[in-house]
């Protein structure tokens, strides 16, 4: 998890906290609001700025970071319209839940590689596999479906393939076999044409 962005979030949300209790009581101008707010705006959204301003610079324009922009910029800005309220804290509080949610996202991303990167390590490398009686070691992409794997005793002497794969197939396929002819035994016998 991306700890820097965590203590962000943090400080925005006590800072945010600040700024709507000085607004509660504190009678200030709507462009001293603004000044108290764009200290936690600024401090969650530099980032998000950044962004927009280098995709509009390289043609992508319309992305999520420019629309986010445009909403937090655009709430900021109607508390100076004639007869409108303030919507600083809203402005705020959207940017402060986009940072969030590019933070678990990212978190997820992050757990999704690692548990990638695990599978990988467990691949195995190479297969025992019996070719003319013997026992060679080969590359698990060049062994055939119906190849016999070789054998290793496990903990009590009994005999232990280290490749199952090919077996439950054959298996399968016996009793699915199996199934057809009992499906075959079961069919009602037609009746002859000219018993009456």
């Amino acid at each position: 998890m991306d700890k820097k962005k965590l203590t962000r979030i943090i400080l925005t949300a006590v800072l945010l906290v600040i700024a709507v209790a000085i607004e509660k009581t504190m009678g200030l101008e709507v462009w001293q609001l603004l000044l108290v707010y764009l200290v936690p705006f600024l401090l969650i959204g530099y980032d998000v700025i950044g962004e927009a301003i280098e995709g509009i610079r390289e043609g992508e324009v319309f992305d999520e970071d420019f629309l986010m922009c445009i909403a937090t910029i655009g709430a900021m800005l109607i508390g100076f319209l004639p007869g409108a309220e303030t919507e600083f804290p809203e402005a705020v509080f959207v940017m402060l839940f986009f940072q969030l949610g590019e933070l678990f996202e990212h978190y997820a991303e992050d757990n999704s590689r690692k548990s990638i990167s695990h599978l990988m390590e467990i691949r195995p490398d190479t297969a025992n596999v019996v070719r003319n009686g013997k026992t060679q070691v080969v590359d698990p992409g060049k062994v055939a479906v119906r190849e016999d794997p070789s054998r290793r005793q496990d903990n009590r002497g009994r005999d232990k393939p280290q490749h199952h794969g090919s077996h439950r197939r054959e298996h399968a396929e016996e009793r699915w076999s199996g199934r057809k002819d009992m499906l075959r035994l079961r069919q009602p016998v037609g009746r002859d044409k000219d018993d009456s």
